[in-house]
């Protein structure tokens, strides 16, 4: 991990032993070309910290681990014949497979530049704002309330595993909510649609 100056107040979103007073650089990795939902996230050494399983159809349900293969967060797409409708994209995020954590919400359609709404529990105003751009593969998460940068991730293209991310999160904030964050966005750019 690589310390940086600047102090930041501590963002438990999932809790607060996933916060480090550190800037943390981690890598999300798809484990293969046909992967089907299948992650891993190292930090800078090479550990591993988190484990993604994509579960019922590549890619409705994913389920975070941590090393040891303890279940931590549940992401869940929604599809809704309302949703169809509206043309959004949501997923929903559950601590310990029942609690409500957050909901992301973006346009279902192609689009060159993304943003996506991020949602606390059962808020109804976004409290987080992911954006990028397609060309560029590079992700901002930034809080709605004052606009602090909390997180970026870039991707990267690799032939072996189709494509992976690096993840740079500021010093306090919560790593197990900026990975799913990131998770909920790869499915297209792992399946090669978007950089």
């Amino acid at each position: 991990m690589e310390a940086k100056t600047m102090a930041v107040a501590a963002l438990p979103v999932a809790g607060s032993q996933f916060c480090d007073f550190q800037a943390v650089d981690l890598t999300l990795s798809s484990s293969g070309v046909f992967s089907c939902g299948k992650y891993t996230v190292r930090d800078a050494e090479q550990n591993q910290v988190f484990a993604v399983d994509g579960k019922f159809g590549c890619g409705r349900q994913r389920r975070v681990m941590d090393s040891s293969g303890k279940l931590l967060l549940v992401l869940q797409k929604e599809k809704t014949v309302r949703q169809a409708c509206s043309l959004q994209n949501k997923w929903k995020v559950y601590l310990d497979e029942d609690k409500l954590l957050f909901t992301t919400k973006r346009p279902f359609f192609f689009r060159l530049e993304l943003c996506v709404d991020v949602y606390l529990g059962e808020s109804t105003t976004p409290d987080f704002k992911l954006t990028g751009s397609v060309f560029t593969g590079k992700y901002c998460l930034h809080r709605t309330d004052t606009g602090e940068l909390i997180a970026k991730a870039r991707s990267k293209r690799n032939l072996a595993c189709g494509a992976s991310y690096s993840i740079e999160i500021e010093p306090g904030v919560d790593s197990l909510f900026v990975v799913p964050m990131i998770l909920t966005i790869v499915g297209r750019q792992f399946s090669g649609f978007i950089p």
